[in-house]
Parts: C-alpha cells; sequence; structure tokens
C-alpha cells in the first residue's frame, strides 16, 4: 500500500519464502522476521541511517540541530526528537507476511512528509523509516539489501529446524 498522510505501512510479502513451513512454523517466523525487522529500523535510525535505502540521513539544517540538541543531546537526524514516531511503529503478522505500521495520527504525517519528495508544501529532507510498496520499482520500494539478508538468514533457519 502506497504511504499517504492517513496511512503509512508497508507490508512485507513472504508467502513464497515460508510457503514450504508448517503453519505453526510459519507464525514463529514471521513473529521473529517482525522482532528483528523492528530492531533494525530503532538501529538503523539511531545512526541516522535509512532502513530502507541504507544510506544516511540528510544533514539537519543548523537551526533544527540546535533545536534538536537542546531537547534530546543530540543534533544528528535520526527520526527521534522524543521517539513518538518509532513508539507508534507496530506489527501485524498476515496470512502471506508482515504489516509494519505507524499507528498515531501525527507521526503518520510526520512519515508521510519524511517519505515523499521535498517540495514546496513538504518541506521534510526525505528519511524513510519503512519501505513505500506502492512504488513500481527501485531502492524505496524494499527495506535495505542488509535488512534483506537478515530476513533471509531467519527464514534459512526456520527450513534448517523443519528439518
Amino acid at each position: 500500500m502506497p504511504i499517504t498522510k492517513t496511512k503509512v505501512n508497508y507490508h512485507l510479502n513472504l508467502e513464497k519464502e515460508l510457503s514450504k513451513l508448517k503453519p505453526n512454523q510459519r507464525t514463529e517466523a514471521k513473529n521473529r522476521i517482525a522482532e528483528y525487522v523492528l530492531t533494525e529500523i530503532e538501529n538503523h535510525t539511531h545512526a541516522g541511517v535509512s532502513p530502507v535505502t541504507g544510506g544516511n540521513y540528510k544533514k539537519l539544517s543548523k537551526d533544527y540541530a540546535a533545536k534538536k540538541k537542546k531537547i534530546v543531546g543530540s543534533g544528528k537526524p535520526d527520526l527521534h526528537l522524543t521517539d513518538a514516531m518509532m513508539n507508534s511503529l507496530k506489527t501485524k503478522n498476515l496470512s502471506n507476511g508482515v504489516e509494519f505500521k505507524i499507528t498515531d495520527a501525527l507521526q503518520k504525517k510526520k512519515m508521510f512528509n519524511h517519505s515523499t519528495v521535498k517540495d514546496s508544501i513538504n518541506t521534510s529532507p526525505k528519511r524513510m523509516a519503512l519501505p513505500d510498496d506502492g512504488q513500481d520499482r527501485g531502492k524505496e520500494k524494499n527495506f535495505s539489501p542488509a535488512i534483506r539478508e537478515g530476513i533471509k538468514s531467519i527464514i534459512k533457519e526456520m527450513y534448517a529446524d523443519n528439518d
């Protein structure tokens, strides 16, 4: 689903990858993957790195960096001014994968602004924390290669446990 001002979610489709696991193993795999990805989103954003592109977030403006440093002691771009955005990031197991979504209305608007192109209306620099699966293709449609490799490792472990 595309990221909008009122709906910020990403559906990680695992149907093909988990198809040969037993139902209880699919549930366990989805739980482990959800926990792993949430941890990686937290780690990446704290480091000022996009869990989507794998690239560093653009620097904050001097004024905003100074304001942020007064509030939280750090002027780096990390989407953690109050942690409200990351605290509203939730997961839900679906029949064919895992959904990641921002649940708070104000945080949805903020994430939308950080997930879209900067223009005359949206003045926030692009700092994606969730992929935009509404895109046809490209690096913003999925998590970074490092996170995808971690997901593959979990799936591989689950199949090894299946033997």
